[in-house]
């Protein structure tokens, strides 16, 4: 394996780690790190905005974890799938997890909320790489 790939993938492992530290919290520490983070915004009183902050939470994570998957996949040349089916089966694993974690429950709904984190980096992504690509294509016609 090259040292590229080999880096990519502890970068994706870690993120995984990270992901996975935020889930073993029980409910009560996951619901107070939450309420820590409104005290920032000022939607704050809003009484749905503690669930707001944690169903984009969930999504954010899985944007960076799209980030590193698709980093580490892009070395094997193999598309978009891979990274898109590990992110997946990331996502439902994690849920998994949390069925024994005390406070938690597992949710499909919120597999599919950190499959829009996914979603969404994979479209800016391709944005992205089209722009580059459509510049690229400009300066050699320059």
């Amino acid at each position: 394996m090259s040292r590229q790939k080999l880096i990519r993938g502890i970068l994706l492992l870690l993120w995984c780690a990270v992901i996975f530290w935020f889930s073993a919290q029980g409910g009560a520490e996951s619901q107070d790190l939450s309420d820590g983070l409104l005290r920032f915004f000022p939607f704050s009183l809003f009484p749905w905005a503690g669930v707001l902050i944690r169903k984009f939470a969930h999504s954010a994570e899985f944007f960076v974890l799209a980030f590193f998957a698709f980093l580490f996949f892009d070395t094997f040349k193999k598309g978009d799938l891979p990274a898109f089916v590990f992110c997946f089966l990331y996502a439902c694993s994690d849920e998994l997890h949390q069925l024994f974690v005390g406070g938690r429950a597992a949710r499909f709904t919120d597999v599919l909320i950190d499959m829009t984190g996914v979603l969404l980096f994979w479209l800016l992504r391709r944005l992205f790489l089209y722009f580059r690509k459509q510049r690229h294509a400009e300066e050699k016609a320059s």
